[in-house]
């Protein structure tokens, strides 16, 4: 019970706000709604979250929403819906969220359990001369500009959604380590801790096993109080 209320809970959350497109530079696509196409977007549109928006190489797209405003930049891509300000609650609910997404499925869960809390089982790419691979790195670069942007929380769940849904991102030890550094610097002790032991299993070069290891060190200091 409690997971389905976790869900329904956080879903106006991601739902909630509308956002005008101000400005395009280049050619900028967007996937919206239950379409599987990808259409041009053009300046004065309105889109509403449930949009994926893409930019081509030297291509940006600078979108408003009351009290939110972001430009992204070429060569990313980007669910509408993470352009938003959250509060640090915001953000332990969104990753408490994708905690449960992420779990392994059971065989013997309902048709309606699999929907509501474990969603599609792949990511859409659409009608687009790009493989999931290519539109999974686009993403995190997304995600990043999210973070670059000052929306840090919001660039932890974009890049926590890529992961999910993008198989081949998860093992890219540099973005890896890019968005455990941002949980770490938000002070995040527990949620960081799980990311750099996640790190470790990749098998990070000397270099950034020896930056795990001293972070998981201090980590462990901080959450046991000591």
């Amino acid at each position: 019970m409690k997971t389905y209320l976790l869900i329904l809970f956080f879903v106006p959350l991601v739902f909630a706000q509308t956002y005008h497109v101000e400005n395009i530079t280049g050619k900028v696509k967007a996937l919206t709604g239950t379409a599987d196409k990808w259409t041009n977007v053009e300046a004065g549109m309105t889109l509403d979250a449930t949009a994926m928006i893409m930019t081509e190489p030297n291509s940006t797209i600078s979108l408003s929403a009351p009290a939110v405003r972001f430009t992204l930049r070429s060569s990313a891509a980007l669910n509408v819906n993470n352009i938003r300000k959250m509060t640090l609650n915001d953000l332990l609910l969104a990753l408490a969220t994708e905690e449960i997404l992420s779990a392994p499925r059971k065989q013997s869960d309902t048709k309606m359990k699999n929907t509501v809390i474990y969603g599609s089982p792949a990511a859409k790419t659409g009608a687009l001369d790009k493989s999931a691979e290519e539109l999974g790195a686009m993403r995190i670069n997304g995600a990043r500009q999210l973070v670059e942007s000052g929306f840090e929380k919001s660039g932890v769940v974009a890049a926590k959604e890529t992961f999910r849904q993008y198989p081949s991102t998860r093992n890219n030890i540099a973005d890896r380590m890019y968005f455990a550094n941002v949980l770490y610097t938000l002070k995040l002790n527990d949620e960081a801790y799980t990311e750099y032991s996640e790190i470790l299993k990749l098998k990070p070069g000397n270099g950034d096993a020896a930056i795990v290891n001293e972070r998981l060190a201090t980590l462990k200091k901080k959450i046991s109080g000591l």
